[in-house]
């Protein structure tokens, strides 16, 4: 049997990726990080056109492994399950409109003047 080389950022991220927290109480999120809009958060872009993200608290996070040219630039990122994490989508007011109308059922009762 062949011996397996251990991959080093494996080894980094398993030393300290759950930082003393139970395995089940880590979550990973895959992105481009970017500054958050309050004191010590941060944004998450999910996508690449930085439309879609997820606003998270600095102190929820655990490890990161931040993005590089071989990872597209998107960073990994483990952060405490129970942690608050606020999704947001950016769109037009007509975008919006549209999908709410979607799943409003109100919406064809009281159409739109």
């Amino acid at each position: 049997m062949p011996s397996l080389d251990i991959d080093p950022v494996a080894a980094d991220v398993a030393g300290t990726l759950t930082n003393g927290l139970p395995a089940d109480d880590v979550v990973t999120f895959v992105g481009y990080a970017g500054p958050g809009v309050a004191d010590k958060t941060f944004r998450l872009y999910t996508d690449p056109w930085f439309g879609e993200w997820l606003e998270l608290t600095e102190d929820d996070v655990v490890h990161q492994l931040k993005g590089s040219d071989e990872t597209g630039g998107r960073s990994h990122v483990w952060v405490k399950s129970y942690a608050r994490v606020i999704r947001s989508q950016a769109a037009t007011a007509g975008e919006f409109a549209a999908i709410v109308d979607e799943g409003d059922p109100a919406a064809t009762r009281y159409p739109r003047r």
